[in-house]
């Protein structure tokens, strides 16, 4: 994550999108530069595997990062339109964070990741973790 903070860091990683010809866009309903430094680089890193999921496997023409915030939990989502998987069959593959790593680290911090996708219907990727 740069030193500007969570919100500089998803807005370059989403610009890499535009010249893939996938639309990013970026919606955050919470101060998250009040957000502590652990919380935002599990939420960075969610984001990023999801943004990776998108480029290199949902043949997706759009994608949605948000982040809101109700009373006690701080929700990611990654919401892209491509071509979906089951998610209970993705591989495990060295090299990168992958889905399982993600989902372990943040069960380790407290938090949840949940995979919603089906073949032909797109893919969300949605981060819940305790403020």
């Amino acid at each position: 994550m740069c030193e500007e903070g969570l919100e500089a860091a998803l807005t370059d990683v989403m610009a890499r999108l535009d010249p893939r010809g996938i639309e990013a866009t970026l919606t955050i309903d919470t101060p998250v530069s009040e957000l502590p430094v652990d919380i935002a680089q599990l939420t960075y890193r969610a984001a990023q595997e999801g943004l990776r999921h998108v480029v290199a496997h949902a043949n997706a023409t759009r994608v949605l990062v948000s982040i809101s915030e109700d009373a006690d939990h701080l929700t990611l989502r990654v919401i892209d339109d491509g071509r979906g998987f089951n998610p209970e069959q993705v591989p495990q593959r060295d090299g990168h964070l992958g889905l399982r790593a993600l989902a372990g680290f943040a069960t380790s911090m407290g938090a949840e990741v949940m995979v919603e996708s089906d073949a032909g219907r797109g893919t969300e990727l949605r981060l819940e973790v305790a403020v």
